[in-house]
């Protein structure tokens, strides 16, 4: 009797594994570094893109860190020279910014265009302190 629950329990195991490795084949992230521009040089960041195949449609979502800002000052966030957001440093020069497709918390803020192929510029007054490239079809989820 020990013989055979042994294999029924690695064979569930597998099932289980293949159906998460299933869910997650529609999902992809990609983490990039921000590039620093001469108006703020210790200035860096990083920018991480989640895309999510649904029924309805594909969902993104963009999240913006940066470190070294000056400090208590708004920063533009633009995709390919237009406006999609902003954020905000602290007391420390720290400052993030989350983008959605579909906007769920009161600190989200929409983002209606596929960054990928794409420049990410997160600017001051004009500006550009921080800038990234996307790559135009980072490997699946179309």
């Amino acid at each position: 009797m020990k013989i055979r629950v042994l294999p029924r329990l690695i064979l569930v195991c597998f099932a289980g594994s293949g159906i998460l490795a299933a869910r997650n084949a529609n999902a992809l992230v990609v983490r990039q570094e921000l590039a620093a521009t001469g108006a703020d040089a210790d200035a860096h960041g990083k920018a991480t893109l989640s895309l999510k195949r649904r029924r309805s449609g594909l969902r993104e979502q963009l999240v913006v860190v940066a470190r070294k800002l000056d400090a208590s000052t708004s920063f533009d966030v633009t995709i390919d020279g237009v406006r999609v957001g902003a954020l905000r440093s602290n007391a420390r020069g720290r400052g993030s910014g989350r983008f959605r497709t579909e906007p769920r918390k009161p600190d989200d803020q929409l983002l209606g265009v596929d960054p990928r192929g794409r420049t990410l510029v997160v600017m001051r007054s004009g500006a550009v302190v921080l800038v990234r490239s996307w790559r135009r079809r980072p490997r699946s989820v179309r």
